[in-house]
């Protein structure tokens, strides 16, 4: 099941669980939510931790051969790896935990 399957079916229960009682249904949708900023874009990238979906991260390189990813809303940005796939690897890595998508 894929993060966007499982958000989904989070938000659905949210639905249910408004009859029985509505911080439950609360607290469904803030982990729907959760679930959903975890899905990479087609880069392999996850949201910009500081904006969110709104946040664009892209990955640039220097003629030097050296990669790093910035997010182009807020200019937040990894150290500058020799492999790209270090650099979103450094990107994705939220609280010490690498997603890998």
């Amino acid at each position: 099941m894929t993060n966007e399957q499982k958000a989904r079916r989070l938000e659905d229960l949210a639905l249910i669980w408004v009859f029985l009682d509505r911080r439950d249904e609360a607290l469904l949708r803030q982990c729907a939510a959760h679930v959903r900023s975890l899905v990479t874009d087609k880069n392999g990238l996850l949201p910009c931790p500081m904006c969110g979906p709104r946040g664009k991260p892209a990955t640039t390189g220097t003629f030097q051969g050296e990669f790093n990813v910035v997010c182009l809303t807020c200019s937040l940005r990894t150290v500058y790896a020799m492999e790209k796939a270090d650099a979103i690897a450094a990107w994705n890595r939220r609280g010490g935990v690498t997603y890998e998508p």
